[in-house]
């Protein structure tokens, strides 16, 4: 062997390493990529989202026992001043009045047909009756309609 064959030897082994070094990074990458992977997918599965037995603080029990009382009150009112009258969902000619939150005008009284975009879903017959409604519970709706916690 003379040292040309010796260099070309060299040479062609300095590439295989090279390759196998490239090949392995790769490969290191790839199991690195997997672990990472199975970390994300055993937090998701660990994490903890029991929603029936998460806690609540004073003021997000204030804020819900204030709705729920807003609610039962303007059910109250709209049982009374109905009369006796519901509304029927299926009837598309049929008028419902009610109070509704849009982010372009806030709090207003406002008729539909088919479908039910009142707050909390009351409901009555006549627009005269809706705007009552919005004078006896509009400044509480304000307060606590759109906050979440």
């Amino acid at each position: 062997m003379n040292k040309d064959e010796a260099k070309a030897i060299v040479k062609k082994n300095q590439a295989e390493i090279r390759h196998a070094e490239i090949m392995m990074e790769m490969y290191e990458n790839g199991v690195r990529e997997r672990k990472e992977h199975i970390a994300k997918m055993e937090e998701f599965i660990n994490k903890k989202d029991d929603w029936r037995n998460r806690g609540i603080n004073k003021d997000e029990y204030v804020l819900l026992m204030n709705k729920v009382m807003l609610m039962q009150e303007m059910h109250q009112f709209a049982y009374v001043k109905n009369e006796g009258w519901l509304p029927d969902w299926a009837d598309l000619s049929e008028e419902k009045f009610g109070i509704l939150y849009s982010a372009y005008v806030g709090l207003e009284v406002e008729c539909t047909m088919g479908c039910n975009y009142f707050i909390f879903g009351i409901s009555v017959k006549s627009r005269e009756i809706a705007g009552e409604m919005f004078e006896e519970f509009g400044e509480r709706i304000k307060k606590v309609y759109n906050k979440q916690y």
